[in-house]
């Protein structure tokens, strides 16, 4: 199950960390979108290199998860004048499971 969770956690924090970089050299979106896609992910990128079994570590994985959230309803607004709620609720759907897996572990 570790591993699972190691690996969905990666893919999240990588193709958001790509997301961002690209969005922020093509300037389709507001800077700060972008920033918050690369600062989330670099918070998660940070717990999943030095794994550590405490709940500090555990608050930095959820804070990348909730940064990128906010940084899709920021999105989400500025390119559809409006909030998905049911694309939201799966992206929050995804990191209680995800961060609530990695609470079990520590």
């Amino acid at each position: 199950m570790l591993i699972t969770l190691i690996v969905i956690a990666s893919l999240y924090a990588l193709l958001h960390l790509l997301t961002g970089s690209v969005q922020l050299f093509k300037g389709d979106i507001p800077v700060q979108n972008a920033v918050l896609f690369v600062a989330g992910s670099l918070c998660m990128a940070v717990y999943l290199v030095f794994f550590t079994n405490t709940l500090g570590a555990l608050a930095l994985l959820a804070a990348g998860f909730l940064v990128i959230q906010l940084g899709a309803i920021l999105n989400g607004k500025f390119m559809n004048g409006k909030v998905t709620f049911s694309h939201q609720l799966v992206r929050f759907v995804l990191m209680l499971v995800v961060v609530g897996g990695f609470g079990l572990v520590v």
